[in-house]
């Protein structure tokens, strides 16, 4: 279980895997990106299994205490609708 943390942390949390939005090289943000990464964490963490509810509690807690724009309402839509694609399998299809 707790392998799972790190290997889940490494890829949502920022700069990592599916952080969009960041470049750690050039340390740029981009806001265009932003809602490609809600999404992505929404579909990231319905296919390790969790509850679309719990999905958005994680990111929403992670986005106050270490988000400088915090976790806004649409922040909340696009990783619901990333775990719901996910869920239903559309995402591949896209």
């Amino acid at each position: 279980m707790l392998e799972q943390y790190y290997e889940t942390k490494a890829a949502l949390e920022q700069f990592g895997t599916y952080d969009f939005q960041r470049d750690k090289a050039t340390n740029t943000w981009f806001a265009d990106y932003v809602h490609a990464a809600n999404y992505a964490v929404g579909v990231f963490m319905a296919g390790l299994g969790y509850e679309k509810r719990t999905s958005v509690k994680i990111a929403q807690t992670y986005g106050f205490f270490r988000s400088s724009h915090g976790f806004s309402e649409e922040a909340k839509e696009w990783t619901e609708k990333g775990w719901e694609d996910a869920y239903r399998g559309d995402w591949q299809s896209q």
